[in-house]
């Protein structure tokens, strides 16, 4: 469902600058411990998908699939795919595994070079105009990801409930609503108007990480195994009402 009001008038913390950053690490004490131990959830009876991409733009890794491959080892339950930076491959093989899987929920990361903060997107947009070619070439400018379909369409994960537990567990994190208009945001678009399409109800949203030099994998994964914890508590309930207001 495209945009909405704001869910009462409590204000939100948005995006902040590059100067008011600090690294996505999780508080320490003045012994170097952690105020939190990593979150136990159990394994859902019905699966979750988690996607993430591989490397792209010349680079070996991607922090994604780096946080994924430890996601995995903490949560041996979860569904994931590694997807390539393939703007026809990506939403090909997404919509595919949520045909076989059936997810109850689905989360897809990403990596945001330059940001020092988990980005919680709020909106994914019908336009693709990346700025540098994907693994097979392609670099498309001004269109839109599926023709005739809404200019935006709503993140349906719990986001609220993931940004404040995850503030309150020390990690850095924000909402954004700009996924840029690379493949994150177009597989992100793809999903949401696949789900909607085929009257599939789950909740279903977009993380971006930072680079592995700006948060460690482990900080990575310890964040995503809390909002799938949180998505999975609520169901559809939370996240196909919800509004978050960005500024």
């Amino acid at each position: 469902m495209a945009g909405g009001s704001a869910n009462g008038s409590q204000k939100v913390k948005t995006l902040i600058s590059d100067k008011q950053a600090r690294p996505c690490l999780v508080r320490t004490n003045s012994f170097g411990q952690l105020h939190h131990t990593p979150p136990t959830v159990r394994i859902p009876t019905m699966p979750i998908l988690v996607t993430a991409f591989g490397p792209f733009g010349g680079r070996k890794e991607n922090a994604s699939s780096l946080a994924l491959f430890k996601l995995r080892k903490l949560l041996p339950g979860i569904r994931s795919r590694i997807l390539p930076v393939d703007s026809v491959l990506a939403p090909a093989r997404l919509k595919e595994a949520i045909r076989r899987i059936k997810p109850s929920a689905l989360i897809m990361l990403g990596e945001a070079a330059g940001s020092l903060e988990i980005r919680l997107e709020t909106k994914a947009w019908n336009e693709k105009s990346f700025d540098i070619p994907d693994i097979a070439g392609r670099e498309p400018k001004g269109l839109p990801v599926r023709r005739n379909a809404e200019p935006y369409l709503s993140s349906t994960l719990p986001l609220e409930l993931i940004h404040d537990r995850l503030i309150g567990l020390g990690h850095e994190v924000a909402y954004s609503e700009n996924p840029g208009r690379y493949l994150c945001n177009q597989l992100f678009f793809s999903a949401l108007d696949f789900l909607a399409t085929n009257s599939i109800h789950i909740p279903a949203g977009f993380i971006h990480l930072p680079l592995k030099r700006d948060c460690p994998t482990s900080t990575a994964a310890n964040a995503i195994a809390e909002a799938i914890r949180l998505t999975l508590s609520t169901g559809t309930k939370t996240g196909s009402k919800q509004s978050i207001k960005t500024g």
